[in-house]
């Protein structure tokens, strides 16, 4: 394959990410503001998951166990969540959100709402077909880049 072709696709889909960025800042609640994705992501899952611990949010969200222990200990520390322990298995942490905690997931589901439809205006142009030939392409190209982190973290 040409780089003349990829590098344009791959700066275009960086501008994308760039653009979502910025447009999301613009749109969403300030109380979202202070929180990086990855926060956000793990309220969202703490909120979603059925006794949610950190091997099931990192498994959800793929992310590294380490990296959500330290998510999880800052929203802890700022009261977004509580840990808990289940009677049957002393061991294991688990968490559930605070009514704060809730309230930022709650502004998080709706901006994914509001994502949802403001953007269907633009895709409404394009055929089930033609969006789904987008979405394999980079499923495809995910999977792939995937495999060979995979690989190089398997060394």
């Amino acid at each position: 394959m040409n780089s003349k072709i990829l590098i344009p696709i791959f700066k275009q889909l960086n501008k994308i990410k760039e653009k979502q960025d910025e447009l999301s800042k613009l749109v969403s609640k300030e109380i979202l503001h202070e929180y990086s994705c990855s926060e956000l992501h793990c309220i969202r899952s703490i909120g979603n998951l059925e006794n949610p611990n950190v091997t099931k949010i990192a498994n959800e969200l793929r992310m590294t166990r380490g990296a959500i222990s330290k998510i999880t200990k800052k929203q802890l520390e700022k009261g977004l969540i509580t840990s808990y322990m289940l009677n049957c298995n002393k061991k294991e942490i688990y968490f559930r959100l605070t009514k704060l905690g809730q309230k930022i997931f709650d502004e998080h589901e709706k901006w994914h709402e509001d994502f949802e439809k403001r953007n269907n205006f633009f895709f409404d142009k394009y055929s089930e077909n033609e969006l789904i030939l987008v979405k394999e392409f980079i499923d495809t190209y995910v999977s792939y880049v995937d495999n060979k982190i995979d690989t190089l973290n398997n060394k």
